[in-house]
């Protein structure tokens, strides 16, 4: 799987910003599909909590450890 950082890429760091939008971003490196729904359907509810109180534009790391604050953009 190729790692792609969103900030290394100066048009697609404009849309996700200009668009106003709340970005969950799985960071669980080499998971199994197994261990990806077992990690979301954990983290559901905090999922769903930061969504509702978020202010986009924001992006937030999922991680098998739990979530991250939110990502800082230069």
């Amino acid at each position: 799987m190729r790692t792609i950082s969103i900030r290394a890429r100066p048009a697609e760091l404009e849309a996700f910003q200009s668009h106003q939008v709340t970005v969950f971003v799985l960071a669980a490196g080499n998971a199994s599909a197994a261990e990806t729904a077992e990690l979301i359907t954990r983290l559901y509810d905090k999922i769903q909590r930061l969504a509702a109180q978020a202010k986009p534009p924001v992006m937030v790391s999922v991680t098998r450890s739990g979530i991250s604050k939110p990502i800082k953009f230069k």
